[in-house]
């Protein structure tokens, strides 16, 4: 079971309880040693503001790939959801979550891109959750 090191607020809209933290859990999350096994987790932003509807990243262990998708709504269980990658790629829309399961495993350059990334999205206000495995899965 890998072993959460750093837990993140609940999403919330107030900037100033947000921007007390992300700067030093950004620093927690690129301290953690380059080799270590992998990271999963959930991050989403803490803010409405600028996210694309129903899009996110997902990296997986086992493709070693990054994948735009889309997530149905609790809200509206019945509405088709599709991916809208160009609102992420393309327009500067935020992802409405970025998910990593086991990412790195088995691939050293994969946990050091997944680890940036955790990173740059806390910085940028995301919270969630995120556990870094030290040894084997």
């Amino acid at each position: 079971m890998p072993e959460r090191i750093f837990a993140l607020p609940e999403r919330t809209d107030d900037r100033a309880a947000i921007s007390h933290w992300q700067a030093d859990a950004a620093r927690v999350i690129e301290a953690v040693p380059s080799d270590w096994s992998d990271v999963s987790g959930e991050l989403v932003p803490s803010s409405e503001d600028g996210v694309c509807e129903s899009t996110g990243y997902t990296f997986h262990r086992f493709d070693r790939a990054v994948h735009v998708t889309a997530r149905p709504d609790p809200r509206r269980p019945d509405a088709v959801i599709r991916p809208d990658p160009v609102a992420v790629l393309l327009s500067g829309e935020l992802p409405r979550f970025v998910s990593f399961h086991h990412t790195g495993f088995d691939a050293d350059w994969q946990f050091l891109i997944a680890r940036s990334l955790a990173a740059g999205f806390v910085r940028r206000g995301y919270v969630g959750w995120l556990a870094f495995n030290q040894g084997a899965v």
